[in-house]
């Protein structure tokens, strides 16, 4: 899976995404090694690290900050 997160207008700071997951059946999700990084002034990041998952596991991103109400798209891209 790689990664991208895009916003609709240019971020006033930094701001850093990371990937959670929870298991099937589970509501406790936990923090993940992929992270983006969206730097002050510019409206996208990538990532290719990998996270493999299972068919039924839920993803969530948190951000370490408030980004523009127009808002953020991240999306990841599986791979067989």
């Amino acid at each position: 899976m790689d990664w991208t997160a895009e916003a609709n207008r240019n971020t006033v700071g930094p701001v850093v995404l990371r990937v959670h997951r929870a298991p099937p059946g589970s509501v406790t999700y936990s923090a993940t090694a992929v992270t983006l990084t969206i730097a002050a002034g510019t409206r996208s990041a990538t990532s290719a690290a990998v996270l493999p998952v299972s068919r039924g596991d839920r993803l969530l991103v948190v951000s370490s900050a408030a980004y523009n109400h127009d808002g953020l798209t991240v999306r990841g891209r599986l791979q067989p």
